[in-house]
């Protein structure tokens, strides 16, 4: 996804299924802060469903209930944007 091949998946998608997360109490409504680490590969980002490929930036964020969430670059950015009413 982001070693320069098309995403898999629309970010009108990826919007969608963040809201829809949001309301679900998966994602914290407001992006806390993250941690970018090469990602070992074999994992799946929480905002699209993706796998996050190995060597790709894995943006790590642990919520206030202590759950581990992973995100591609561009499902944070996206993220982010909806935070800010920017979707």
């Amino acid at each position: 996804m982001v070693s320069g091949d098309a995403d898999p998946v629309p970010a009108s998608v990826v919007r969608r299924r963040i809201r829809e997360l949001v309301r679900g109490g998966v994602l914290p409504a407001k992006p806390e802060s993250t941690l970018a680490v090469p990602s070992p590969g074999g994992r799946l980002c929480t905002a699209c469903g993706s796998a996050i490929e190995p060597g790709t930036p894995e943006h790590e964020t642990l919520t206030r209930a202590n759950v581990r969430l992973r995100l591609h670059s561009r499902c944070r950015d996206l993220w982010m944007n909806e935070a800010e009413g920017e979707g």
